[in-house]
Formats: C-alpha cells, structure tokens, sequence
C-alpha cells in the first residue's frame, strides 16, 4: 500500500521475481551475521580486562592462547557464513529472469542452513570464552546468544534437510 496516497501497488521489476523462499531465508541470516559480528566485538572488547580462573593473578583473556585460537575460530567461522551469504545473494540475483534452477534452489537452501549453523557455532563458542557471566540477564551476550539460537532453529535453517536436498540434487 502506498501509505501517502492509499493504493496498493505491485510490481514487475527484478525484485519481484526473486525466489521467495531464497530471499526469505537471507533476510534473517543477513541480521544474524549482525548479531554474530556484535557478539565477537563484545567478546573482543572484554577479552582485555577478563581475567582467566586458574591461570595466576593477572593473567587476562587476551594473554591467553586457547582464547586467541577460539577467537580466531569463531570469527573464520562467521566469515565463512558471510561469504556463503554473499554466494546465496549473486546467485539469486543471477537467475532473476531465469526459470526456476531446482539445483540452484537446493544448493542455496544448503548453504543458508550452512551459513546460520556456522553463526550459531560461532557465537555459542564465543560465549563458552566469555564464560557464565555472559550468560547473565543483564549481559549483552546473553540477548546476543539468544537471538541467534532462535533464528537458527527457525524451520528454513534444518541442515539435515538442506543437505539433504543439495546432495539429491547433485546426484540427481
């Protein structure tokens, strides 16, 4: 609807014929990788002043090996959900005036279940660094974890079964 003059409108040009169930899926992994790159700053920025139970006084998150490799992991791990994301979005935005490619379809279903498993994976290991506190209603993490433990439990975002189509299709 046109919300100045009453009318409803439709429309014929591209963005109209993208794939509804495609465009669907990447407009919540698009928030999700927010939500994900939000928690790694968060987790990021505290690293400096954290300390570390069992390690000797002084010893901060930031010093610590095993944090600086689950770090780097969980930020390949979002990086690799972005780019699956970015794939997802030019070939959607190819086959606009295509007919329907139903190993497309399926390869693109696949790799958005992909994506939001790899930002779940992500953030649930950034929690495990930032340790219980993180988990506190008053923490920013905690709304952060469960954002996106909710969306990646949204139907569109099963992997078995996106992996599953994705392999029929690739052996036809």
């Amino acid at each position: 609807m046109d919300a100045l003059g009453d009318q409803a409108r439709s429309g014929t040009g591209p963005l109209y014929r993208l794939p509804f169930q495609s465009v669907g899926e990447c407009t919540l992994i698009g928030p999700m990788l927010g939500v994900g790159a939000a928690a790694l700053s968060f987790v990021v920025e505290s690293a400096a002043a954290k300390t570390i139970a069992h390690i000797g006084p002084g010893g901060t998150q930031r010093d610590s090996v095993a944090v600086q490799t689950q770090i780097a992991d969980a930020a390949l791990r979002l990086q690799t959900a972005r780019l699956h994301a970015l794939s997802v979005a030019e070939t959607v935005t190819a086959q606009v005036d295509a007919p329907p490619d139903p190993a497309a379809v399926a390869r693109v279903h696949a790799q958005n279940c992909l994506a939001m498993h790899e930002i779940l994976t992500a953030v649930n290991i950034l929690v495990d660094v930032h340790g219980s506190g993180g988990l506190a209603d008053s923490s920013p993490l905690r709304r952060m974890a469960g954002d996106v433990a909710i969306g990646a439990r949204h139907a569109a975002f099963n992997a078995a079964v996106g992996k599953e189509q994705f392999g029929k299709a690739l052996l036809g």
